[in-house]
């Protein structure tokens, strides 16, 4: 009989935790509304938090490329260091470009010749 109830707890347990997690499948998105502390953060906030993260994370990756240098551990050729330098200057250049994109939306630009020297 103590087996019999046991079991039978069991079951009532499984069945409860059983219950909980359809409910809570079913309603997290409403249930986490709210919740969610960056909801609160504003536009400039969110750019700083993000933009610091990012930098920091390209600064290291280039300090890491910095030490394929060492001549003593590594060995390339002048033709690979361009390749890859260039391939940063031309990503580097794209995000650039997105930027300004962003800063004259919405200004009139007037043409300007502007001869090389």
């Amino acid at each position: 009989m103590k087996h019999l109830k046991i079991m039978f707890a069991t079951e009532v347990f499984k069945l409860v935790i059983y219950r909980i997690y359809y409910f809570l499948k079913a309603n997290i998105s409403n249930l986490l509304k709210g919740f969610d502390m960056r909801i609160e953060e504003d536009k400039h906030a969110r750019f700083k938090r993000i933009v610091e993260i990012r930098t920091n994370r390209i600064l290291k990756d280039i300090k890491l490329i910095s030490n394929l240098a060492n001549r003593s551990h590594y060995e390339y050729s002048d033709e690979e260091v361009r390749i890859v330098f260039s391939a940063i200057k031309k990503e580097l250049a794209t995000a650039l470009s997105a930027f300004e994109k962003y800063a004259s939306k919405g200004k009139d630009k007037k043409f300007q010749l502007e001869l090389d020297k």
